[in-house]
């Protein structure tokens, strides 16, 4: 395929939401991922882009794994390989193997062939700290044993970097309900924002306080309101909703829609709650 073919054809996709890709996206994709005499440009975008696959298979996956341990390849595309196997481990992770007719995209060899080379990667000295901190951050979407001491070391290292990757984990990794909140009042935005989204996940109560000030003010960075619009469902006491509906009228069109999403989300699960009471 010729490279401004390659190029063509990914810009296409680029440029479209994943819901809009074509039929044959993961074709498309894995034509480049194969190509190890391409651009370095097509080959960074395609990896870039095969985490966005509605259905990410088996192909795909191990293409992108063998970039991912070729280095051979730049490191971008290595990186951006890295990061686009995490979602698939994080959907592997939540369908899993039990069920052959509506289980994960990838065989159960692969899902594990990705965790052990993730691993590897970043148990690898002479590879690069970017590409062993994406390595970290996309395996721990699918925990495993040798996580919790990764993440610990990573979040102690001192590292600015690291830390961030440390927090992010956390999101995935249970067991660091003191650690988040420590880092909800990190200097740092980037770690501020991480934080939340693990309290969040894991219905860290205590972290309500933070959030709604974040809420509230009125001139919270961006990226951190849209944070703690996502993570307010979980935690968020029932009486205090009226947030989010003030941030559902904001004219930033984002923001309106994922407090407006948010508060749908709030409503589901306060419903949920009330009739497992109910049942109970």
């Amino acid at each position: 395929m010729p490279k401004g073919h390659d190029m063509t054809k990914l810009d296409i996709l680029r440029a479209s939401e994943p819901w809009q890709w074509p039929e044959d996206a993961a074709a498309t994709l894995l034509d480049v991922l194969r190509d190890r005499e391409g651009s370095d440009d097509s080959l960074f975008l395609a990896a870039e882009l095969a985490g966005d696959l509605p259905d990410l298979d088996e192909g795909v996956a191990l293409a992108l794994l063998g970039i991912a341990g070729d280095a051979r390849c730049s490191e971008r595309s290595r990186c951006a390989a890295t990061a686009s196997l995490g979602p698939l481990l994080d959907n592997a992770e939540m369908e899993g193997f039990e069920d052959d007719l509506s289980g994960p995209a990838v065989s159960q060899t692969t899902f594990r062939e990705i965790c052990d080379g993730l691993e590897s990667l970043y148990r690898d000295a002479a590879a690069s700290k970017t590409l062993r901190r994406r390595a970290l951050e996309a395996s721990c979407m699918a925990s495993r044993d040798w996580h919790p001491a990764a993440v610990r070391a990573a979040y102690a290292s001192g590292d600015a970097e690291w830390r961030l990757t440390a927090v992010f984990s956390m999101r995935f990794i249970n067991g660091f309900l003191k650690e988040i909140l420590t880092a909800l009042s990190d200097e740092d935005e980037y770690i501020r924002r991480e934080a939340l989204l693990a309290a969040g996940n894991w219905e860290i109560e205590e972290a309500w306080p933070q959030v709604a000030e974040l809420l509230s003010a009125g001139d919270t960075a961006r990226p951190l309101l849209l944070a703690a619009i996502e993570a307010a469902p979980t935690i968020a006491p029932a009486a205090e909703l009226v947030l989010l509906s003030d941030l559902a009228d904001d004219r930033d069109d984002e923001i309106a829609d994922a407090a407006a999403e948010a508060m749908m989300l709030a409503e589901q699960l306060r419903g949920f709650e009330e009739s497992f009471d109910d049942d109970d």
